[in-house]
């Protein structure tokens, strides 16, 4: 994930596992997509089509070897209530109803309007089944429903909102318009899992294949050929998946073996053997929860790697010893944790107050080396989320270049009140947004 600005990179203490079977992404055949975006533009039908193709680079989905049996991994996915991109979020209340917040300027928060931004969260977003998880992306958010049907709205310049509308070939042709009313995504089984990226979003689909839509630029679509696609595209050769993470410029999904396999841009796996039960993708970089327990991180986040941008290695265990990790969410340069007693911890950038830690002496660039305890007043946190993905000085992303955030972070109290962090009002500490 192209950056505005390189972070500090003063090394965020690691201690390397032995990273010899991971020097660099396990290489597989190259694919051969082009019957495959046809057979997506045939299941669109009329007025559906996915883009016009130009070359673009792909990585080839590759599995990291599975662990052993009898290491316990939860098969099932987990619903997601709370997500955050890079200036909005969404949650999903207790009667499957769908609030959004923040800035609107695509149509993001689902009211129906694009407009500068709704704060606190306004009225539920109208056209979608009762949900049941949530995914938002950098301008743009999906939900899932109970029976399993997608809906995406909000920004689609590269078919993010995976309406079937035919794209150009050339991406500065594209229309920066959004889609202000849910469109349904047709996927060819009913969904398990979410998650969107940057400008792409996956579902895991009943029966454990992966389909995904938007920007591919550099293959997170799992396929060669378009540099984007507003349809969904089967990614060859992934099976058995019950969960899947979304980042910057990359995708990796979880098997019910625990195993790992990624692609797209800086999408290293970890070492074979190694076993997750939870997976999160940042703008370069994913992060796990080990089958054993304890937080791990491989790819390129400052920091995470010993000081080498970008690098890689991993899995890398995260210092600071967060007991009994239940959840870890990946925004840009920054991640945040819970463990099973409700606690929340972050760390990494803190420029725009991400990390819910406060002001540091040297705040404009504060980077967190170890995880720290949230100023959290509530008593309990039952999820998390973590956004922000910076746009580039050049304005990528479709944003204008003078338009940079570092992300925000959000929190689900067990009481049902939402507490967020960071964002566009760029809070060090968190404060109450709304209520479930």
């Amino acid at each position: 994930m192209p950056s505005a600005r390189e972070p500090s990179l003063r090394a965020l203490p690691v201690m390397l596992l032995s990273l010899a079977a991971c020097d660099a992404p396990h290489a597989g055949p190259e694919l051969t997509t082009s019957a495959a975006v046809a057979r997506s533009s045939e299941r669109a039908g009329a007025g559906e089509a996915s883009s016009s193709s130009s070359s673009a680079p792909a990585s080839t989905p590759t599995v990291a070897a599975s662990t052993s049996a009898a290491t316990p991994v939860p098969a099932a996915p987990r619903d997601r209530p709370l997500a955050c991109g890079l200036d909005s979020a969404c949650l999903v209340g207790d009667g499957g109803a769908v609030t959004c917040w923040g800035r609107d300027g695509f149509g993001q928060l689902g009211t129906g309007v694009a407009r500068k931004s709704v704060f606190p969260p306004g009225k539920p977003v109208k056209g979608l089944p009762e949900a049941r998880s949530i995914a938002v992306g950098l301008d743009f958010a999906c939900s899932l429903s109970k029976r399993g049907e997608v809906h995406c709205w909000g920004s689609s310049y590269a078919g993010q909102s995976g309406n079937g509308v035919a794209l150009p070939s050339d991406p500065e042709q594209a229309s920066t318009a959004g889609v202000l009313a849910p469109a349904h995504v047709k996927l060819s089984a009913p969904a398990v899992a979410l998650d969107a990226g940057v400008s792409h979003a996956c579902a895991v689909l009943d029966g454990g294949t992966v389909e995904c839509w938007g920007a591919n630029e550099e293959g997170q679509l799992g396929v060669r050929g378009a540099w984007a696609s507003a349809v969904p595209l089967a990614v060859p050769g992934v099976t058995g998946a019950v969960e899947v993470a979304t980042g910057g410029q990359h995708s990796c999904a979880r098997r019910a073996d625990g195993s790992v396999v990624c692609w797209g841009k800086s999408s290293p796996e970890p070492a074979p053997g190694y076993c997750a039960s939870q997976i999160t993708a940042g703008s370069d970089f994913t992060c796990a929860i080990g089958c054993a327990g304890g937080a791990h991180c491989w790819g390129g986040m400052p920091g995470l790697t010993a000081g080498v941008d970008p690098s890689p290695v991993g899995p890398t265990p995260i210092l600071g010893a967060i007991p009994d990790v239940a959840e870890i969410r990946a925004g840009h340069w920054h991640l945040c944790a819970r463990d099973t007693a409700g606690v929340s911890y972050c760390w990494g950038m803190n420029d725009g107050g991400q990390l819910g830690v406060g002001k540091g002496a040297e705040w404009s660039d504060d980077t967190r080396r170890e995880p720290e305890k949230v100023l959290q007043s509530w008593r309990r946190t039952s999820a998390l989320c973590a956004g922000g993905m910076l746009v580039r000085g050049d304005g990528s992303y479709r944003r204008p270049a003078s338009y940079l955030d570092a992300g925000q972070s959000c929190a689900l109290a067990d009481s049902g009140e939402v507490y967020c962090w960071g964002g566009p009002k760029q809070h060090y500490e968190p404060v109450r947004v709304t209520k479930r």
